[in-house]
C-alpha cells in the first residue's frame, strides 16, 4: 500500500509539470526568442488584475526577476525554462518581448 501510495504521489508531482505551455500568451517575437536563446530573456506582461504581492510571489516562484510594476503591466527577465513554466499560470494574460511591450506600458498609464 505505501508502495502504491508513493507512485501516486510522484504521477501527482508528474502531472502539475506537464501542464502544457500556454504560447497563445505570447507575441511572436517572444516565442522566436525562446527557440534561440539559452540565457535571460527581457520580457514583459500582463496580468488579468492589479499585480499584487500574492501573484508577485507566484511569478518570482517561476524563478522570474521582475524590473517594474505598472498596475497590471510588469517588466521581467527569466530564462526560456522560466518563462514558458510561467505562461502556465492562469493569472497571466500576455506575454510579450520586451521592446514590443515598452510602449504599451506607457499608453496604459494614467
Amino acid at each position: 500500500m505505501k508502495r502504491l501510495s508513493g507512485f501516486v504521489v510522484f504521477c501527482l508531482i508528474l502531472c502539475s509539470e506537464c501542464t502544457p505551455v500556454i504560447y497563445s500568451k505570447m507575441n511572436a517575437p517572444l516565442r522566436h526568442q525562446l527557440n534561440r536563446a539559452e540565457e535571460e530573456i527581457r520580457f514583459a506582461g500582463e496580468c488579468q488584475n492589479e499585480l499584487t504581492s500574492k501573484i508577485r510571489d507566484r511569478i518570482e516562484n517561476c524563478g522570474i526577476r521582475i524590473q517594474t510594476v505598472n498596475g497590471a503591466f510588469f517588466t521581467a527577465s527569466g530564462t526560456p525554462y522560466q518563462i514558458r513554466k510561467l505562461s502556465r499560470l492562469e493569472c497571466i494574460i500576455r506575454l510579450e518581448s520586451g521592446s514590443d511591450y515598452r510602449y504599451k506600458m506607457h499608453e496604459e498609464s494614467p
